[in-house]
């Protein structure tokens, strides 16, 4: 069975580009991070449809990780005891830390993550946030944070590892003109 595993800077929560990284560090950062509607959406419906479906986050430190709980406690209430969450040390490659394999997808807006989680042997999709998806690093599939997704389009990317040969494909993406 499909396992999906969901980012969260970018890909749930907003993703507030900042030239001080300084800035991350400050108490209240992250908690304060407003929600993809779209994405958590789709997160809710995969559950609904019956997918596990599992946070896995990079975080600074305890104080970030601890940050990110709260949030995801505040954002998805009774259905977080749902929602497992893995936080990785920042920088670190994901499927380090979860065996990626064909029947795990990863939903995430940083290319190197996907690319690593590819290389391993699961399936990426790119989470588009108006702040990233120029192609030039990712051309597999990628979804737009920005308008609703359909179930039924994640899942047939989910399974385009196991059917196409020549992936990672290039998906046609709504509202995505960068």
């Amino acid at each position: 069975m499909l396992h999906f595993y969901f980012d969260m800077d970018g890909t749930l929560c907003e993703w507030k580009p900042c030239k001080d990284l300084s800035v991350l560090y400050r108490p209240g950062y992250f908690v304060g991070l407003k929600k993809q509607e779209h994405v958590v959406t789709l997160l809710c419906d995969l559950l609904d449809a019956g997918y596990p479906c599992t946070v896995l986050s990079a975080v600074l430190g305890e104080q970030q990780e601890s940050e990110k709980r709260i949030w995801l406690g505040r954002v998805f209430g009774d259905r977080r005891p749902e929602i497992p969450a893995i936080f990785v040390p920042n920088g670190s490659n994901k499927s380090h830390y979860v065996s990626a394999t064909e029947e795990t997808v990863l939903l995430d807006d940083h290319s190197p993550n996907l690319t690593k989680w590819y290389s391993a042997g699961g399936t990426g999709i790119k989470v588009l946030n108006g702040f990233n998806g120029s192609g030039k690093n990712w051309q597999g599939p990628r979804v737009d944070a920005r308008g609703k997704i359909s179930v039924e389009e994640v899942l047939r990317f989910a399974r385009t590892r196991e059917s196409e040969v020549s992936y990672p494909v290039t998906a046609t993406v709504p509202f995505a003109s960068y």
